[in-house]
C-alpha cells in the first residue's frame, strides 16, 4: 500500500522507497533478523521511507522482504 497524499499536511509531493543508510559504512542499519537455520546468524534487513517535500515529515518506514526470525530481544 503505497500513501499518496502526506498525512500531516495533506501534499501530494512524497518521495517513495528511499533506502535509509548511515553516513559512514561502517555498520548497517535495518531491523535485525537471524538465520532460520541458525539463530546465532544475525542479519540486517534494509528499511525504506517516503518522505513528505513539502512539510518534511517522513510518512511511511518498512521492509520489502517481511519473511524473517525477527530478533526482539
Amino acid at each position: 500500500m503505497s500513501i499518496k497524499t502526506c498525512i500531516y499536511c495533506g501534499s501530494d509531493k512524497l518521495v517513495t522507497g528511499i533506502n535509509i543508510k548511515m553516513s559512514a559504512e561502517v555498520n548497517r542499519i535495518g531491523l535485525s533478523h537471524r538465520s532460520k537455520l541458525l539463530s546465532m546468524l544475525r542479519g540486517v534487513e534494509p528499511v525504506y521511507a517516503d518522505l513528505c517535500k513539502e512539510c518534511g515529515s517522513i510518512t511511511r518506514l518498512w521492509v520489502k522482504n517481511t519473511e524473517q526470525y525477527w530478533d526482539t530481544d
